[in-house]
């Protein structure tokens, strides 16, 4: 709406926002209270936390001497230390419900202005702050309306006429459609305000859907490569139908509800609203963590069947272990339920031990692998890696750490080894029908 600095507050000890609304001729009405400055203190008194805190407000004077005079308002608020919702829109690709729920925040700023009868009038993506923190606060409550009212209103007479109006009008934010003078960002604004109508709440929430429209399905929802022509497809109702994707249909619905071309048409209240995508956003939510944990537990089955798959039997009496690449605490338990299932019944058995692809295991998996190889029916293992590789022989003798020595070997031949269990099992009366279960 106006120029913006960053100050500092001695007393206080804080920065502050402040913001040169616009400035007019002083003419001879310099003792008379402008309309944005009672609108700024009804603003004030909001407390909420999606609304900039506004600290004070007054009347500045610049120029005179050879120079005209002119009056203006500063606006000293709280300062937020972010970025406007439109750079945070622009900041990097985001998803509909991350965008959603940065605009109901938005919305709950708005709620709380109706709530004391203040209309934004002017809402926009502009016009809200995306802290670093992820806070969101609304800015410029009221001050389209009251900015309108001073020029045209309490300003000297002349001043919507001439270099110097459209110098102020222009800073102001201020654009001419037909006879009438606007104030604010025409792409968000209601038919009602185009047509110089009566507002009301409303008409804020055909701005918020706009806005929210816009950022999820990246265009707005009104044609026009004119001014003109998007004012006459606005005034007509003319929009572009939500076009899918990954927005849910209920989105989409609820916002083209709130566009309404008549103000009847739309949600009671901005509450009401904001209150409904807040509702059908959790539902999705919740509804998007169950299909999550639907995967997640899809995906662990087909985890368990592949370590399964990892252990079986050589050949009678020699149960193939295939380490996989990289072991974890799911798959020893998975593959340990499976020796079990195997062995059971078993007299004894012998190990062949592939490690040939796997790497170190952290200490945890470690000691849970070490725990397999101490079955007191495992009479005799090898561990196998073909490529001699001294990081695979190391990773080996340090799982095997606490394990006798007696009882296992390291081999790269495949051969050799399934002949050195073979003999270890005829060696224990293992053979033929001694095996019993072994398949």
């Amino acid at each position: 709406m106006g120029s913006v600095y960053l100050g500092h507050d001695p007393e206080r000890g804080r920065d502050v926002a402040i913001e040169l609304v616009h400035a007019w001729p002083a003419g001879e009405s310099t003792s008379e209270e402008p309309p944005i400055l009672r609108q700024v203190r009804a603003t004030a008194k909001l407390s909420h936390p999606n609304i900039a805190q506004i600290h004070e407000a007054g009347v500045f004077t610049t120029g005179g001497g050879d120079g005209e005079a002119r009056r203006g308002v500063f606006v000293v608020m709280e300062y937020v230390e972010g970025q406007s919702l439109v750079e945070w829109l622009a900041d990097g690709a985001r998803q509909w419900p991350e965008i959603l729920a940065v605009f109901l925040a938005a919305g709950q700023g708005l709620v709380a202005g109706h709530s004391q009868g203040i209309i934004h009038r002017n809402f926009s993506p502009a016009n809200v702050i995306v802290d670093f923190d992820g806070s969101v606060r609304v800015v410029n409550f009221g001050l389209t309306w009251a900015i309108e009212q001073t020029l045209q209103g309490s300003a000297p007479e002349g001043v919507v006429e001439g270099d110097a109006a459209r110098s102020a009008l222009a800073q102001a934010g201020l654009f001419r459609f037909g006879e009438r003078l606007l104030v604010g960002c025409p792409a968000y604004m209601a038919p009602e305000q185009l047509e110089g109508r009566s507002v009301n709440p409303r008409t804020d929430q055909y701005a918020l859907a706009t806005a929210i429209f816009e950022a999820v399905y990246g265009h707005h929802p009104t044609p026009g490569a004119s001014l003109s022509k998007f004012a006459s497809n606005s005034l007509a109702g003319v929009s572009r139908e939500p076009d899918g994707g990954e927005v849910p249909h209920w989105l989409g619905k609820a916002l083209m509800r709130a566009r309404s071309r008549d103000p009847n048409s739309r949600y009671l209240s901005m509450n009401a609203f904001v209150q409904t995508l807040i509702r059908r956003l959790n539902e999705a939510a919740r509804q998007r963590s169950a299909r999550l944990a639907e995967s997640a537990i899809a995906k662990q089955a087909e985890a368990e069947i592949d370590y399964r798959s990892h252990i079986q039997w050589l050949e009678p009496g020699i149960i193939l272990y295939e380490e996989p690449k990289r072991p974890t605490l799911l798959s020893t338990h998975v593959m340990r339920e499976e020796l079990t299932r195997l062995t059971k019944g078993l007299r004894g058995y012998a190990m062949f031990v592939d490690i040939s692809k796997s790497v170190m295991p952290g200490p945890e998996v470690r000691a849970k692998i070490r725990d397999m190889f101490r079955d007191d029916n495992l009479l005799f293992m090898v561990l196998h890696h073909h490529d001699d590789d001294p990081m695979r022989t190391f990773a080996a003798l340090l799982i095997l750490d606490t394990i006798p020595e007696d009882i296992y070997t390291i081999m790269h031949s495949r051969t050799d080894a399934i002949d050195r269990l073979r003999a270890v099992l005829a060696d224990a009366g293992l053979g033929g029908d001694a095996l019993g279960g072994a398949r």
